[in-house]
């Protein structure tokens, strides 16, 4: 094969340019190696559950290789994203970032440096063997934060070895990602992932209703974010959170107490955890943070708030600083207020207000 000859695979054309016969030999099968472990990887997604179809509308993140942006649209999907190390490695067809287009784009870097805007995804296809141990934690995180509920993310072995599905599942054990595929014919070398719909709390069937008394925080709520917030007294509801990861969830609330608040049920977002942004300054102590939706009060203290937790959205991350905590505070807000309104959430509220 010449240099500047072109390498038509299985599955689609690929322009190569290497230094030698024999480079062009190897990095062929190299392509043809990766391109038939994702479409193993996918064709077991396919088969894991009726919910996936590949096809428009769907947006696929791909943390792979980017020459399987032409296999993705050999099968049928146009708007992928993939993310690639080495501007070299980019594949014909694909294009710099265009902002949202339905089309195929590239994003040259590192998948944790995506920005939201490319979102949200519908499925993402994450290469093992390209990430690295060190590098799937973050990976599947960017990839469960940018994922619309309902979701589902492939991980492959490229280099055909046995996925470690015991390392994956403790990596995802804080993630609002759930396993699929259990005795459902996933291969040795492919996992799926699903984030469930509606971001309900993986492996918990029904929402969680608590009460506790509201207890005196730190003050970082109101004074350095504006984003108020009510802290209810660990030890009130211990028993029920200790089983749930460190995170954001979202559900509904309401104040009680002679006084306190006009006893209306409020759509909230709750933080579970040990504020991992603020902990050099305040402790490694868990604390249960509370914030209503429109309401402007800050008559917390002395009372009890009654709590319904419907989903989680995402685990606690350390932020470089307030303004990238407070715009995710922002977007959690956001993306619990929508989910709130669904017709799957909209009427547990009903349970806080006996």
């Amino acid at each position: 094969m010449r240099a500047s000859q072109t390498y038509t695979g299985r599955f689609e054309t690929y322009g190569i340019r290497p230094a030698s016969r024999r480079a062009s030999r190897r990095a062929s099968r190299c392509r043809v190696t990766q391109h038939l472990a994702l479409k193993r990887a996918l064709d077991v997604a396919l088969g894991a559950t009726e919910s996936v179809a590949l096809g428009a509308p769907m947006r696929i993140l791909n943390v792979s290789s980017g020459l399987t942006i032409d296999l993705l649209r050999g099968m049928g999907v146009e708007d992928v994203l993939s993310v690639v190390a080495d501007p070299e490695a980019v594949a014909s067809g694909a294009h710099t970032p265009m902002g949202n287009d339905a089309a195929p784009r590239t994003w040259v870097g590192d998948v944790t440096s995506v920005p939201p805007y490319m979102g949200p995804f519908s499925m993402a296809v994450i290469d093992q063997d390209r990430v690295g141990n060190d590098g799937l934690r973050p990976a599947l995180l960017k990839a469960s934060l940018m994922m619309r509920p309902g979701g589902h993310v492939v991980v492959y072995t490229s280099e055909g070895r046995a996925m470690n599905r015991d390392g994956v599942e403790k990596v995802v054990r804080d993630m609002c990602l759930e396993v699929l595929g259990e005795g459902a014919g996933v291969g040795e070398d492919a996992m799926i992932l699903r984030v469930p719909e509606n971001f309900a709390i993986p492996n918990v069937t029904s929402p969680i209703f608590l009460e506790a008394e509201v207890v005196a925080g730190y003050g970082r709520g109101s004074k350095q974010l504006g984003v108020p917030t009510a802290n209810l007294k660990p030890a009130d509801v211990r028993a029920k959170t200790s089983p749930l990861p460190h995170g954001v969830y979202f559900g509904f609330a309401r104040l009680l107490g002679e006084g306190k608040g006009d006893g209306a049920v409020r759509k909230m977002v709750m933080n579970i955890g040990k504020r991992p942004t603020f902990v050099k300054e305040n402790g490694p102590e868990e604390s249960i943070e509370v914030h209503l939706m429109d309401y402007e009060g800050c008559d917390f203290y002395g009372g009890r708030l009654a709590v319904v937790i419907c989903g989680f959205l995402r685990p606690e991350i350390k932020f470089d600083g307030l303004d990238a905590l407070l715009n995710r505070i922002k977007t959690d807000i956001g993306m619990a207020r929508s989910q709130l309104d669904s017709e799957r959430w909209s009427q547990v509220g009903a349970g806080v207000a006996r």
